[in-house]
C-alpha cells in the first residue's frame, strides 16, 4: 500500500509538531543508514519511511504488519 492508504487509515496518524520536536531516535539513525547504504551502492534505490509506535498487542502486531508488508 502507498503512504496515501496508510494516511487514510484511521489506524495510522502523523505526529504533531510538537511531538515531533521531542524524538530523535530516528535522526540518530538515519546517518548510519545512509552510510550503509551508500556503501552498498543502494542510496538512490531506497527510501525510508519513518514510522514510531509504542506497545502493541499480538493482534495490533499481525495488522500492521500485515498493512507494511
Amino acid at each position: 500500500p502507498g503512504s496515501s492508504s496508510f494516511a487514510a487509515s484511521p489506524k495510522f496518524t502523523v505526529m504533531s509538531p510538537d511531538e515531533d520536536e521531542h524524538e530523535h531516535s530516528g535522526e540518530m539513525q538515519y546517518p548510519f543508514l545512509a552510510h550503509l547504504l551508500h556503501q552498498c551502492q543502494l542510496l538512490d534505490q531506497i527510501q525510508v519511511l519513518p514510522i514510531m509506535c509504542g506497545a502493541l498487542s499480538v493482534p495490533q502486531e499481525t495488522h500492521y504488519g500485515q498493512a507494511l508488508a
